[in-house]
């Protein structure tokens, strides 16, 4: 069985299917960014694959090969480098840390690339991904990392 995905007009109630590959597996989650500019869902025939639709221009615009149907996968924000999170104002915790660790750890990520934009008209970097909170976030990873099992099983 192949399943779509669809969306809906709240206003209009008429509902028009996006452009993505159909997959045979219907398993949440389906993310959008806080922008609501993009989506990603986790799709699956004979390889899983996570993609990034941009909803603005219709396409999708990333497709990553995934091991699992199952995986996970979170929009980080910049909560880490600013040490709350912008769409809401929630503080970082440590908590947070651990999750995301374990979240990394449970897909076998041992690279991770946060974004720290967005860039400034002359094309540099804000502030923030230099700050104090940022360079705190980063030890606090490392720290959780060591302590856990991350590299050992």
């Amino acid at each position: 069985m192949l399943f779509h995905l669809y969306k809906v007009n709240l206003e209009t109630l008429l509902k028009s299917e996006v452009e993505l590959p159909p997959s045979n597996s219907a398993i949440p989650p389906l993310e959008w960014s806080i922008s609501g500019k993009y989506l990603s869902y986790l799709g699956s025939n004979r390889k899983s694959y996570l993609y990034v639709y941009d909803n603005d221009i219709k396409k999708i615009v990333r497709k990553i090969q995934v091991k699992s149907p199952y995986a996970k996968f979170k929009w980080a924000e910049s909560i880490y480098l600013r040490g709350f999170k912008p769409s809401n104002g929630k503080k970082l915790s440590d908590t947070d840390l651990v999750e995301y660790v374990e979240l990394l750890k449970s897909n076998k990520v041992k690279y991770v690339y946060l974004f720290a934009g967005p860039y400034k008209r002359n094309g540099h970097l804000p502030k923030y991904p230099f700050s104090k909170t940022a360079q705190e976030s980063i030890k606090s990873f490392k720290n959780i990392i060591l302590k856990s099992s991350f590299f050992h099983g």
